[in-house]
């Protein structure tokens, strides 16, 4: 059962792949038609997009705690902050534009 489509969008960055060739499904329902408990990609958006850093970290220590890894281990989850890209990207386009004037 669908139930719901996601809103079309510009994609700056595609999580490997472009939504249109994207089916988001519960982990549960993934397990069972899959016979798999892991799972490759999680994406979620913090409610405040200018604390991201801070909803990586407690995501991990949460992880951390239910799979007993250490939350300051980077090799155990990796967690790509978009927002941390594209504040990197304004900056280094800032800078771009200040140095070709």
């Amino acid at each position: 059962m669908v139930i719901g489509v996601m809103m079309k969008k510009t994609q700056n960055s595609s999580y490997n792949r472009r939504d249109q060739d994207r089916a988001f499904i519960p982990a549960s329902t993934f397990s069972s038609v899959f016979g798999t408990l892991r799972l490759r990609n999680i994406i979620f958006t913090p409610k405040d997009p200018t604390r991201s850093g801070r909803s990586s970290h407690r995501y991990a220590r949460c992880w951390a705690s239910r799979y007993k890894f250490d939350p300051e281990d980077k090799d155990a989850v990796f967690i790509w902050d978009t927002a941390e890209f594209d504040k990197f990207m304004f900056y280094f386009f800032l800078a771009f534009n200040a140095f070709m004037d």
